[in-house]
């Protein structure tokens, strides 16, 4: 965002490099890769980068990005993903191509999956973090000869890139990468947000978990390592106040367009989105 107005002229070259790609990736990792390289074009203007898709390869474009949703393992990959689809709540349906305003509900439904996740591994990192602080501590007393034994026994096993990861994170959906500050999201939302199933969602596309490219595991399939020490300007981005910011400083048609498509939605994810909505008026107010 810090780059808006200087790169307008990049966004069509980036998107069609990305979408000629695309057609002939096999590895879900770099279509994920390739993906996010248009999501933050979505990001930094969506409607550069709708145009630069062109209107006739909106549907396939948003197939493939909804069923690489399930792969979207990292903080950051899933925060651009996030911040994308936000932003399409700033327009109002007159400014958008048909097509994206038949899927408002589909991407009202995206946004709240992905805020659960979200939240999800900043939990899991904020525990892995705990647990190597500790770690460390023990290894410092133990250097220092404060302790007898430093017993570590007790900790998980190294992924295959030497990384402890919490019992209750799957190797495969190994999250741990760029989130510093605050971390944890309210319970109350937590609570609202584990009611949401695959099955009560709107998903003409498949939901999350349910496609596979290839039929490999979920996992990313060329063996790179996400490194869980790198600062991304998405680390200062609060998803709730972000959200929120969208729709209140958006036009009062796209807002009506905003309440109409959370109107078929189920009812647990209506309530988790209003939830979500309230919570980010809060946040916004605090961070002003």
């Amino acid at each position: 965002q810090s780059c808006i107005g200087k790169i307008d002229n990049l966004i069509p070259s980036l998107v069609t490099l990305a979408l000629k790609h695309l057609q002939k990736a096999e590895k879900d990792h770099y279509r994920v890769n390739l993906v996010a390289l248009v999501e933050s074009c979505i990001y930094y203007d969506p409607i550069l980068a709708i145009r630069a898709i062109g209107e006739n390869s909106l549907k396939p474009f948003f197939e493939v990005w909804f069923e690489t949703l399930d792969y979207h393992y990292a903080l950051a990959e899933q925060k651009v993903a996030f911040c994308a689809l936000c932003r399409f709540l700033r327009f109002s349906p007159s400014e958008l191509p048909p097509f994206l305003n038949e899927i408002r509900p589909q991407i009202l439904s995206k946004i709240v999956v992905l805020l659960k996740s979200i939240d999800e591994i900043k939990k899991a990192v904020e525990n892995l973090r705990k647990e190597k602080k500790e770690r460390n501590e023990k290894a410092r007393m133990k250097e220092f000869g404060n302790i007898n034994e430093y017993d570590d026994s007790d900790s998980d096993d190294d992924d295959l890139y030497g990384r402890n990861l919490p019992k209750d994170v799957p190797e495969e959906r190994d999250v741990v990468t760029q989130q510093e500050g605050s971390n944890e999201a309210s319970t109350g939302y937590t609570s609202a947000l584990t009611a949401i199933t695959n099955d009560g969602e709107v998903k003409p596309y498949g939901g999350l978990n349910e496609f596979s490219f290839d039929g490999s595991d979920a996992e990313n399939s060329d063996g790179s390592e996400m490194d869980d020490d790198v600062d991304t300007p998405l680390d200062f981005i609060d998803e709730f106040a972000f959200l929120y910011k969208n729709v209140s400083e958006a036009k009062p048609e796209a807002q009506q367009a905003f309440q109409e498509a959370a109107t078929p939605l189920p009812a647990e994810t209506r309530q988790a989105l209003e939830f979500a909505f309230n919570q980010g008026q809060a946040r916004a107010k605090n961070l002003a």
